[in-house]
C-alpha cells in the first residue's frame, strides 16, 4: 500500500498584489538551458543525417 503525499504550494504567489509580485520586467538568465538545448538540437541533426 503506497501513501502519497500532496506537495504544497503557497498560492499567494500567484495573487496580484502579493508579497512577491510576479512579473515579467525583469529578464531570467537562460544561458544554461540555451546550451543544453543546442547541444541537444546539435545531437538530434546529426543522428538523423
Amino acid at each position: 500500500n503506497e501513501s502519497w503525499n500532496k506537495s504544497y504550494l503557497d498560492p499567494s504567489v500567484f495573487y496580484i498584489k502579493g508579497k512577491y509580485k510576479a512579473t515579467f520586467q525583469k529578464q531570467i538568465p537562460t544561458t544554461i538551458l540555451d546550451e543544453l538545448a543546442t547541444k541537444a538540437d546539435d545531437y538530434t541533426c546529426s543522428a538523423n543525417t
